[in-house]
Protein backbone atom coordinates (compact mmCIF):
# COMPACT_ATOMS: atom_id res chain seq x y z
CA UNK A 1 0.00 0.00 0.00
CA UNK A 2 2.80 2.47 0.84
CA UNK A 3 4.19 2.29 -2.70
CA UNK A 4 0.81 3.46 -4.02
CA UNK A 5 0.71 6.66 -1.96
CA UNK A 6 1.17 9.77 -4.11
CA UNK A 7 3.19 12.50 -2.41
CA UNK A 8 2.98 16.23 -3.24
CA UNK A 9 5.75 18.36 -1.75
CA UNK A 10 5.97 22.13 -2.16
CA UNK A 11 9.51 23.48 -2.37
CA UNK A 12 10.42 25.38 0.80
CA UNK A 13 7.29 24.31 2.67
CA UNK A 14 6.92 22.09 5.72
CA UNK A 15 3.60 20.78 4.38
CA UNK A 16 3.29 17.52 2.49
CA UNK A 17 0.11 16.26 0.84
CA UNK A 18 -0.41 12.52 0.58
CA UNK A 19 -3.02 11.01 -1.72
CA UNK A 20 -4.23 7.47 -0.97
CA UNK A 21 -6.81 5.42 -2.84
CA UNK A 22 -9.63 4.70 -0.41
CA UNK A 23 -9.69 0.98 -1.31
CA UNK A 24 -6.06 0.72 -0.16
CA UNK A 25 -6.81 2.66 3.01
CA UNK A 26 -9.84 0.60 4.01
CA UNK A 27 -7.94 -2.67 3.55
CA UNK A 28 -5.96 -1.76 6.68
CA UNK A 29 -8.30 0.53 8.62
CA UNK A 30 -11.99 0.27 9.52
CA UNK A 31 -12.83 3.97 9.62
CA UNK A 32 -11.45 7.32 8.55
CA UNK A 33 -10.38 8.84 11.86
CA UNK A 34 -7.53 11.21 12.66
CA UNK A 35 -5.88 8.53 14.85
CA UNK A 36 -5.94 5.97 12.02
CA UNK A 37 -4.67 8.47 9.48
CA UNK A 38 -1.88 9.53 11.87
CA UNK A 39 -0.91 5.85 12.22
CA UNK A 40 -0.89 5.45 8.43
CA UNK A 41 1.26 8.57 7.98
CA UNK A 42 3.78 7.51 10.65
CA UNK A 43 4.05 4.05 9.11
CA UNK A 44 4.46 5.58 5.62
CA UNK A 45 7.29 7.88 6.77
CA UNK A 46 8.89 4.95 8.58
CA UNK A 47 8.64 2.93 5.34
CA UNK A 48 10.35 5.60 3.24
CA UNK A 49 12.80 6.66 6.01
CA UNK A 50 11.97 10.38 5.97
CA UNK A 51 13.28 12.82 8.59
CA UNK A 52 10.97 14.88 10.78
CA UNK A 53 7.84 14.29 12.78
CA UNK A 54 4.62 14.15 10.74
CA UNK A 55 1.47 15.70 12.20
CA UNK A 56 -1.81 15.21 10.35
CA UNK A 57 -3.40 18.63 9.84
CA UNK A 58 -6.34 17.88 7.54
CA UNK A 59 -8.11 14.91 5.94
CA UNK A 60 -10.27 15.22 2.82
CA UNK A 61 -12.15 12.29 1.29
CA UNK A 62 -13.37 12.72 -2.28
CA UNK A 63 -16.16 10.24 -3.02
CA UNK A 64 -16.10 10.98 -6.77
CA UNK A 65 -12.43 10.11 -7.28
CA UNK A 66 -12.28 7.59 -4.40
CA UNK A 67 -9.18 9.30 -3.05
CA UNK A 68 -8.21 10.44 0.43
CA UNK A 69 -5.98 13.50 0.61
CA UNK A 70 -4.02 14.01 3.80
CA UNK A 71 -2.28 17.29 4.62
CA UNK A 72 0.72 16.65 6.85
CA UNK A 73 2.68 19.36 8.67
CA UNK A 74 6.28 18.31 9.21
CA UNK A 75 8.16 19.23 12.37
CA UNK A 76 11.86 19.39 11.55
CA UNK A 77 12.74 21.36 14.72
CA UNK A 78 13.61 18.31 16.79
CA UNK A 79 16.39 15.90 15.97
CA UNK A 80 14.26 12.87 15.16
CA UNK A 81 14.15 10.39 12.33
CA UNK A 82 11.99 7.36 11.74
CA UNK A 83 14.15 4.33 11.13
CA UNK A 84 13.38 2.72 7.78
CA UNK A 85 11.20 -0.35 8.01
CA UNK A 86 13.00 -3.59 7.34
CA UNK A 87 11.95 -7.15 6.83
CA UNK A 88 14.13 -10.19 7.37
CA UNK A 89 15.48 -12.06 4.40
CA UNK A 90 16.41 -15.73 4.20
CA UNK A 91 20.01 -15.04 5.22
CA UNK A 92 19.13 -12.66 8.02
CA UNK A 93 15.99 -14.13 9.58
CA UNK A 94 16.82 -12.90 13.08
CA UNK A 95 17.80 -9.38 11.83
CA UNK A 96 21.35 -9.69 13.10
CA UNK A 97 23.74 -7.18 11.54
Amino acid sequence: MYRDIYEIVSNGSNTINLVVHEDDYFLSYDDLSKENVQDLVENYFRFIGRDGIPVVADIDRNANTKRIQIRVDMDYGRDFKFEPASSPDMLNVNRYD
